[in-house]
């Protein structure tokens, strides 16, 4: 609702439809009230959050879910100096090693400096990318990987222009073939790292290579190798063989090693599918080993987790998948079945004690003494409601009758989310106190697509949103004061 309207008293979540009472805002603009920033046109919406580049805010904007026709408006840090970018740019940036200056994709995919005045047109930096390409930035230049046909496509290079204000760079070919998961004009994912200067990769050969930046030159790393994950340190590198154990497509399983790059030596680890490498949420272990631990002929996953430290391992439950560790170092998970419930597995001696059955849990909050999980059935745009589960296996408690997956938890325990949201994926833009499970309303009418975006750049607790409601449309921004 407006902002002044309904003045009903402060309503707990299950009491119907009762009008709720505007929220006590922070200062934001100048008032303490939602700041409109930009004024867009009905059906017009921001598309995620808005990017900060010094004193500017830049909105992509999406009119009317139209993707390949995303246009960017800036404008200073309360809604003044309004400048249209070209209109040929869908989406803005910047880079470290350029300070100052904007950069841009258009929609054939090259990459282009941006006249943050939108005066003069953009400068292609990087010619023939190619809409869709998978870009990776590197130290050195850019590597680009297209898809050509099937599951293959091929890498380019682009090195770094010396001014990036008067030179154009054309692309050179890196390495042909490269492993792509993804359909023609689109790129789903990109099996290669970089390690150092090299590209990591699974040859057409079943190699496992390393591709010099910029100049092609290859090496193998390692011969017969079917998959590998390279940890975030690069350190460490998982490698599963190509033996062909077995002929599962869905599940293939080999012999898996852990390499220690700085000094070559391999450990061998088991039979499996490798996962690749897993930093558990709130864990003292930072990084663990993910594998799927055979047979998996049932088509039921059986995941192994090994320590970084030390390589001690321990088996999930069958068809239990691992989520995140909680303080006391035991391990929250779940399975696709019976109701998707959320268990808590000590790996210490295997032992499961259940917490809560719900069709999917999506984790918002790791207690010391609990999780707070939403229930819901999809995990994006989805609602449902929300709890506090302890691990002590006390009964679970309701904290909100009806949250959305996308909403955000403040560091004192109250959430904001969109609720009620009807037709045309618009809804209230709530705030909600877990404690005593009341809503107060912060703005209706809120695009619940693109959801609410934290942005402390405007202030501690601050929020950008999209409204579409007539002469009010727009980007707004709110923000609620701490306590």
């Amino acid at each position: 609702m407006r902002r002044g309207a309904g003045l009903g008293v402060l309503v707990v979540l299950a009491c119907g439809p009762e009008p709720l009472v505007p929220a006590e805002l922070a200062e934001v603009c100048g008032q303490e009230e939602p700041f409109r920033l930009l004024a867009l046109e009905p059906g017009q919406a921001l598309f995620w959050r808005p990017q900060i580049f010094g004193d500017r805010a830049y909105f992509q904007i999406v009119p009317d879910d139209d993707y390949e026709h995303t246009f960017v408006r800036s404008t200073g840090m309360c809604g003044e100096d309004l400048v249209a970018l070209d209109p040929t740019v869908r989406r803005v940036f910047t880079r470290d090693r350029w300070p100052g200056l904007v950069l841009g994709t258009r929609t054939d995919g090259d990459i282009v400096l941006v006249d943050p005045q939108g005066v003069e047109p953009s400068h292609v930096v990087f010619a023939g990318v190619g809409a869709g390409s998978y870009v990776r930035w590197t130290d050195v230049g850019i590597v680009v990987t297209e898809h050509r046909e099937d599951a293959w496509g091929a890498a380019f290079f682009y090195p770094y222009p010396a001014d990036p204000r008067a030179e154009t760079v054309q692309r050179a070919p890196l390495y042909d073939p490269v492993p792509i998961t993804g359909q023609a004009g689109e790129v789903y994912s990109i099996h290669f790292e970089l390690l150092g200067d090299d590209l990591l990769m699974v040859s057409a050969e079943g190699h496992l290579v390393r591709v010099a930046v910029p100049d092609g030159s290859v090496a193998i790393e390692q011969p017969g190798v079917r998959e590998f994950a390279l940890s975030s340190d690069q350190r460490y590198l998982l490698w599963q063989a190509n033996h062909v154990v077995n002929d599962d497509s869905w599940d293939p399983r080999d012999d898996i090693f852990l390499r220690d790059l700085q000094d070559g030596h391999d450990t061998f680890l088991t039979v499996g599918n490798l996962w690749g490498f897993t930093d558990a949420y709130g864990a003292t272990e930072p990084r663990r080993i993910l594998v799927n631990n055979g047979p998996n002929a049932d088509g039921r996953v059986r995941q192994r987790l090994y320590a970084m430290s030390t390589l001690e391992y321990a088996d999930l439950p069958e068809d239990y998948w691992f989520h995140a560790t909680v303080p006391d170092g035991r391990w929250l998970i779940s399975t696709s079945t019976q109701g998707a419930p959320v268990d808590l597995f000590d790996p210490k001696d295997g032992g499961v004690r259940h917490l809560i059955g719900m069709n999917r849990g999506l984790y918002k909050h790791i207690l010391a003494d609990g999780i707070e999980v939403l229930d819901v059935t999809e995990y994006q745009g989805s609602q449902g409601p929300l709890y506090f589960v302890p691990f002590d296996g006390s009964p679970p408690r309701t904290l909100a009758d009806e949250i959305t997956s996308d909403s955000v938890r403040l560091d004192d325990g109250r959430y904001v989310s969109i609720i009620d949201i009807g037709g045309g994926g618009l809804g209230e833009f709530v705030l909600l106190d877990t404690g005593d499970r009341t809503a107060t309303s912060i703005d209706d009418r809120v695009n619940a697509r693109w959801g609410v975006s934290s942005s402390p750049e405007f202030g501690a607790n601050a929020f950008v949103y999209s409204v579409n409601d007539g002469d009010r449309s727009g980007i707004w921004v709110a923000r609620i004061p701490e306590r």
